[in-house]
């Protein structure tokens, strides 16, 4: 750890049971190893106000140390140790400069009482960019959270279930945009394709001709960005060309030709997590979800870069509902200050999600406002840059509320 540092957050002596070794007699076998953790952290707001919101949760560090020993075979502690040491990192991102995981194994050499591995990490180094580049337009960062609504221009959409479509005229889908801006909304999102696994999925024409009157429509009357909510590159290329200038992609980069859309329009690009394609729902479990979203949207971040988007143009989405259980979205939602760690915008998706009422008997969509809200308050609170909704004037004063509070820490 650097000299100059001189808080920490320390745990000693933790015992967990882990399935490590090289040998093969060790494989399947748990064995008992203890952790030493050491985060490097300004504790003084803590000491003056005895609040717990300015500390390290310790259980919550314990557990992630429980998950990833439990998580899989891992043939060495060096291993086990880099990996505690990352995601203690990433998990808590700008309010650690430092990690140090030590860990000992018994017995690992004849006579020896124990081996230790002893991993440090420095504080991520990531530039906070003070603004979004979406086309022409530059949505600044660092104030309160950006307001995207959703403006569904399907007959078959779970919440609006077709109230602003006619398939002969664009007409309801621009008023409704029109109204969810002047309710305070940053940015809308128009989309033509439900991501409801019931429905099919569009031919390309279809889509194009329910979303692209629409934007084209609103390009000349609206001063705020539009985004185009699809996963296919030509429906992406003809909203851009009416005048859309983000990309809010569902598929994680499957068709990889949306990246070359975004480097050639000068569109923004959203990368979300999801397993299998957006009309599944594949829940394949993940012993570690929020290392793996992080794994897999630092992965398509990398893959944008090297195709010519440039950070200051994408948004990762951790994919609230898609390809998740319950806990696992839980998780998530818990730990958003994570994908801070990514160096890019993130966006926060998660209005009225099916899974939002399963906590309350199986709330229907009109009824998961209140859910709603606390997921997003927590989102924002953990560094959520934009979160995407219906309620555009709820959630606008909302997040205005959360910046003239957080101006007072």
């Amino acid at each position: 750890m650097p000299a100059s540092l001189e808080d920490a957050i320390r745990i000693e002596g933790l015992r967990v049971d882990a399935n490590v070794g090289v040998y093969p007699h060790e494989h399947g076998r748990l064995q008992r190893l203890e952790f030493d953790v050491e985060l490097a952290t300004d504790v003084s707001r803590a000491a003056a106000t005895d609040d717990v919101a300015h500390t390290i949760d310790y259980d919550q560090v314990a557990a992630i140390v429980r998950e990833i020993c439990g998580s899989k075979h891992h043939q060495l502690i060096e291993t086990l140790a880099g990996k505690i040491a990352e995601r203690l990192r990433s998990t808590y991102g700008a309010r650690v400069t430092g990690v140090s995981v030590r860990v000992r194994k018994p017995g690992a050499v004849p006579d020896a009482a124990t081996v230790e591995v002893v991993v440090r990490r420095g504080a991520v180094v990531v530039p906070r960019l003070p603004e979004l580049v979406l086309g022409d337009h530059r949505l600044a960062r660092g104030g309160r959270a950006l307001i995207m609504g959703i403006v569904n221009a399907t007959p078959d959409s779970f919440f609006d279930r077709g109230k602003f479509f006619d398939a002969r005229d664009p007409g309801p889908a621009i008023a409704r945009a029109e109204q969810l801006i002047a309710e305070g909304a940053d940015l809308v999102d128009i989309g033509g394709e439900t991501a409801q696994p019931s429905s099919p999925v569009l031919e390309v024409e279809e889509e194009i001709a329910r979303v692209v009157p629409v934007v084209a429509a609103l390009a000349k009357r609206v001063k705020v960005p539009i985004s185009v909510d699809t996963y296919k590159p030509e429906v992406a290329r003809r909203a851009i060309a009416a005048g859309a200038s983000l990309i809010n992609d569902t598929s994680g980069l499957a068709d990889v030709r949306l990246a070359d859309v975004a480097r050639e329009t000068g569109a923004g690009i959203v990368c979300m997590h999801i397993v299998g394609h957006p009309k599944e729902r594949l829940t394949p479990g993940f012993a570690d979800p929020v290392g793996s979203v992080l794994d897999f949207l630092r992965a398509k971040v990398e893959l944008l870069e090297a195709r010519g988007v440039p950070r200051e143009r994408i948004l990762v989405d951790p994919g609230i509902g898609f390809g998740k259980t319950s806990g696992e979205n839980l998780d998530l939602i818990a730990h958003t200050e994570a994908l801070r760690s990514l160096g890019t915008a993130v966006l926060f998706a998660c209005s009225r999600r099916t899974f939002l009422g399963e906590f309350f008997g199986g709330l229907p969509p009109e009824d998961r406002l209140e859910p709603t809200a606390a997921v997003n308050a927590v989102a924002i609170l953990g560094g959520a840059d934009m979160i995407r909704v219906h309620d555009v004037r709820f959630f606008s004063r909302l997040s205005k509320m959360l910046e003239l509070v957080a101006q007072r820490r």
